[in-house]
């Protein structure tokens, strides 16, 4: 039977330059010449080929978010169809990170209410609180109301038209949603209590 003889003293040998040193060495030639000259380069470049794994992801990533960047459509759809066929994996990856990152979770899910609730930035709020002297528009005394530490002033706005008027503590924005936002029922508790 004919094959190749492991260990044959015929083989030729071929000039290799080690892929860590540069040095020329002659080797015995197999179908995976080596690359290096002795065990001690091929550990050091493995070590040093890990770190060039590490540099090349980072670029990998970088190019990734520009795509993401330049082409926000096609990637949004692209993660919808990843998140529709994993979803177990990606709520376990973001429970992570929100344990790992809870400062900017927390900041990110109030910059994200702030927009979508009221159409104020983060920054139009702390406007409005500056001026408002951090205290409530209408009783003119901080928030104190507490769940898990004190809370932010809540944002006042007019229900029918959206507009935003003010920031009032949860007591003051509770009792003119109870009293229906309306001036008339406003003045007219105002004058029952008067009595």
């Amino acid at each position: 039977m004919k094959g190749r003889q492991v260990g044959s003293k015929n083989r030729p040998h071929v000039d290799v330059t080690c892929a860590q040193c540069k040095s020329v060495s002659s080797v015995t030639y197999s179908r995976r010449a080596a690359k290096f000259c002795n065990q001690s380069c091929r550990i050091a470049f493995q070590a040093s080929s890990r770190l060039d794994e590490t540099e090349k992801r980072e670029k990998q990533k970088q190019a990734a978010a520009r795509w993401r960047k330049a082409n926000p459509e096609i990637a949004k759809a692209s993660f919808a169809n990843y998140r529709s066929k994993n979803v177990a994996h990606c709520n376990q990856r973001t429970k992570i990170w929100r344990e790992k990152n809870r400062d900017a979770y927390l900041a990110g899910k109030r910059r994200c209410r702030l927009e979508r609730a009221f159409g104020i930035s983060v920054e139009q709020y702390n406007e409005m609180l500056a001026s408002q002297g951090g205290v409530c528009a209408i009783c003119k005394n901080p928030e104190t109301h507490q769940r898990a530490g004190v809370w932010n002033l809540s944002v006042d706005h007019c229900h029918e038209t959206g507009r935003v008027r003010g920031l009032l503590c949860n007591n003051c924005n509770r009792g003119i949603g109870l009293l229906r936002d309306s001036a008339g029922l406003c003045r007219a508790a105002a004058e029952y209590l008067g009595q």
